[in-house]
């Protein structure tokens, strides 16, 4: 009524300069602005509601569960995982195909992140979260939960756990690995990237390929007086293109063990209790490897390498029981 109103007398103004038509153009022009401000009313909410609804609608979708199990997904823009249970067992297997496609075959419940870049899988209520998944590789895999058990078979990407008590074996190609627990054994061979452990009681059994360090363009390996051209270490010319993987190894109790590639130089601190190391040769300066360790006195942390096969073999084998 305000801007019928409003629109009624600004008419009137302007038309009263012009007398002769003034009593006969009035009701036809206020008529047509009333009826173009009416239906631009019109337009203008109706607009606002539909974007409303639509947004309302997506964020609704987004935060409502789907019934995906048994199924796939098509990977999409996804390039995180979440997994979350009470109690899991899982069984993560990289996809051996170029299949870009998520296979759920889990009793989880499955929801989609709003922006389509994340899929979680939420553990039934008083139920133990358990079943199998195939991954495409360079994904990255966020577990969580009380109790963890999970077996690696060829998975490709970055995994992180964080959970009470954590069962890990298996093998792939880890860009990334990060373990929070209280209590923890781990038999995972593969790492590749930086890497962080932080238990309170340990089994840990971790280790590492050259596969981030090969086909490296225009590589230069200083001889250092090596006749055959080539320095056994190469991690000068390994730093002038890849930082070096930082190991960060936080021990309560129990034991760790990490394996590294024959031939690699490893930065440690010599002066660090209950830490050995078995031919792995130490450098202070452009190390490939850097660990950090904190080891209590009820723990300890050894180091090795492949030199005897111990580091292929050992882990392998063991993973193979």
């Amino acid at each position: 009524m305000i801007l019928h109103h409003f629109f009624s007398k600004f008419f009137s103004l302007l038309l009263r300069g012009f007398n002769p038509f003034y009593k006969a153009m009035t009701p036809m022009v206020g008529g047509v602005a009333v009826f173009l401000w009416g239906h631009l009313s019109v337009y203008i909410e109706g607009t606002e509601r539909k974007a409303g609804a639509n947004e309302s609608v997506a964020d609704h979708l987004a935060n409502q569960p789907l019934d995906m199990r048994g199924q796939s997904i098509e990977k999409g823009d996804i390039g995180t995982l979440f997994i979350s249970g009470k109690d899991v067992d899982l069984v993560i297997e990289g996809q051996k195909s170029n299949e870009n496609k998520i296979n759920l075959n889990t009793n989880a419940t499955t929801q989609l992140g709003k922006k389509k870049a994340s899929l979680k899988l939420l553990g039934p209520n008083h139920q133990k979260l358990q079943g199998k998944i195939l991954v495409p590789s360079g994904m990255r895999v966020v577990i969580e939960g009380g109790s963890v058990h999970v077996t690696i078979q060829g998975f490709g990407g970055e995994l992180s756990v964080a959970a009470g008590t954590v069962r890990i074996s298996g093998q792939g190609k880890f860009s990334r690995f990060t373990l929070v627990a209280g209590d923890s054994s781990v038999k995972l061979h593969g790492l590749m990237g930086q890497t962080q452990v932080h238990c309170g009681k340990g089994d840990i059994q971790i280790g590492f390929i050259r596969e981030s360090y090969e086909n490296i363009n225009d590589l230069v390996i200083p001889t250092e007086h090596n006749e055959s051209g080539e320095n056994k270490y190469i991690s000068s010319g390994l730093r002038l293109h890849y930082p070096a993987v930082k190991i960060n190894i936080n021990l309560a109790s129990g034991q760790a063990t990490v394996f590294f590639p024959k031939d690699l130089g490893v930065y440690y601190p010599k002066e660090c209790q209950n830490l050995k190391s078995f031919f792995v040769p130490h450098q202070s300066k452009r190390a490939p490897y850097r660990v950090f360790p904190y080891i209590s006195a009820a723990a300890s942390l050894t180091l090795r390498n492949d030199a005897n096969g111990s580091a292929d073999g050992a882990v392998d084998n063991d993973l193979g029981r």
